[in-house]
């Protein structure tokens, strides 16, 4: 008997189910992405490259690198938070504002996990390694932006942005980041997904780090 992994698997089992029923037509119209008919592939872009993700067995080919890293490959997060977001997200425009975590319907319910999971991992995994910070950012595609010691806007998706700030510590304080997001990702993606974005950009920017 094949052993499934319970923490990426059989999610991704559940939601690869999910994917498979949809209606690509609608999913792409609400999506505002391409679906190729003929190919029955969504074109989806993921951390500044291009992607075509076929239906209805979801899998991922790059089809447009932009930046250094793919960071999608072999990934099941990054796999099933893209089905989730076919499945039940909706893209609109963004207004031109962030939020923090907090701010995002049901934030304050997963806020005590998306500190300890994103900010404090942010926080003190570049306290003492402030010169990769920038380095790693840019690797990714990311620009530098006003705000905490460091700051950078990562495009995460087409029409989705992230903000990483980051505080260094000294003798009174810890260090200390912030994490925000373009004000139209609470239509694209819940709560409990945008603590995994932010999970899966300190993941990106580990493996960016690799490649200074």
């Amino acid at each position: 008997m094949e052993i499934v992994n319970n923490k990426e698997g059989r999610p991704l089992e559940h939601y690869s189910r999910l994917y498979s029923a949809l209606d690509p037509a609608e999913a792409a119209e609400r999506c505002r992405t391409a679906f190729h008919a003929e190919e029955k592939e969504f074109e989806l872009e993921f951390m500044g490259n291009v992607y075509r993700a076929s239906f209805p067995g979801f899998d991922l080919r790059l089809t447009e690198k932009n930046t250094e890293l793919d960071c999608a490959e072999g990934d099941n997060a990054v796999k099933i938070l893209l089905m989730r977001y076919l499945i039940g997200g909706v893209m609109r425009a963004p207004g031109g504002r962030f939020i923090t975590y907090r701010e995002a319907p049901w934030g304050e319910a997963y806020l005590r996990s998306f500190d300890g999971r994103c900010i404090k991992r942010l926080a003190f995994g570049y306290d003492r390694a402030r010169e990769k910070f920038a380095p790693a950012m840019e690797l990714l595609g990311a620009k530098k932006i006003s705000g905490g010691d460091e700051g950078y806007e990562l495009r995460f998706m087409k029409g989705l942005y992230v903000r990483m700030l980051v505080w260094a510590g000294d003798d009174e304080f810890p260090p200390s980041s912030q994490i925000l997001f373009s004000d139209n990702f609470p239509s694209a993606f819940s709560a409990e997904d945008m603590a995994v974005v932010g999970d899966i950009c300190i993941s990106a920017m580990k493996k960016a780090e690799a490649m200074i």
